[in-house]
């Protein structure tokens, strides 16, 4: 799982070795469409789109993006000390 992260090429090459690793699902959390974009723009930067788009069209898929959806405040939950 990928949570709050740009997938900027800077980080490329430890990212790259995580998502092409064999027997890996990776599952992206993105904020907004424009977020979404963004990330999918630096993926294909990194992988190469035809990489990208085999990964997202694999059967079960390789990569797949899901919304993330706002926290709820659970206030019944007290720390114990």
């Amino acid at each position: 799982y990928i949570f709050g992260h740009s997938l900027d090429v800077t980080d490329g090459d430890i990212l790259r070795d995580l998502i092409l690793n064999d027997n890996v699902s990776t599952t992206i959390f993105y904020h907004n469409k424009e977020n979404m974009g963004k990330q999918i723009a630096n993926l294909v930067k990194m992988l190469g789109q035809d990489k990208f788009i085999s990964m997202i069209n694999n059967v079960p898929r390789q990569i797949c993006f899901k919304h993330q959806q706002n926290m709820v405040s659970n206030k019944a939950c007290k720390i114990i000390e």
